[in-house]
């Protein structure tokens, strides 16, 4: 395998996807990476859980939960196709990260208020990151800003659902 050609190949791929998403305000594809990003790591969170719990109620409301974490990430990911856009592309070292620390907090105790708690701590940090993306981005598109705030009422309805379980 010639690595001068498989490197000089990626080069030219990402010079293409950078042309390509061109055509996209950068605040829209901001808030849609971030969507992406912020779906995603619900998704590994609520995975790692699932693994822990033993309530059957609220595995079925994590699940539920997964599955329109999946609906509104795989929206974003159409939307950026759509347009051309550059898909995010997270990394294994983030998913390690977020795994681990998962891990260390349930390491002595996987009781089902324990693990409502920490949804709710990780719904209350995604509830805050994206909020902070749409006020920083105050200039994309309706759609992407409403595929935001939908996120973010999503975060908060999880907080309440998850109150339930303390």
């Amino acid at each position: 395998c010639d690595r001068k050609n498989v490197v000089s190949g990626f080069q030219e791929r990402g010079d293409l996807v950078k042309k390509r998403s061109a055509g996209m305000k950068q605040d829209d594809l901001e808030i849609l990476h971030d969507i992406q990003k912020k779906t995603r790591k619900a998704m590994t969170v609520i995975d790692v859980v699932l693994d822990k719990t033993v309530d059957d109620k609220l595995c079925i409301e994590l699940s539920e939960h997964a599955l329109e974490y999946a609906k509104i990430h795989n929206r974003a990911i159409e939307e950026l196709l759509r347009n051309q856009g550059e898909v995010y592309r997270g990394n294994s070292l983030e998913e390690i990260a977020i795994k681990g620390g998962i891990h260390a907090d349930t390491i002595f105790n996987i009781s089902t208020p324990h693990l409502a708690g920490l949804m709710i701590r990780k719904s209350s940090e995604g509830l805050t990151d994206i909020w902070k993306t749409i006020r920083h981005h105050q200039r994309a598109g309706e759609l992407c800003m409403e595929m935001a705030e939908e996120l973010a009422d999503f975060e908060e309805q999880n907080i309440q659902k998850y109150k339930e379980f303390l």
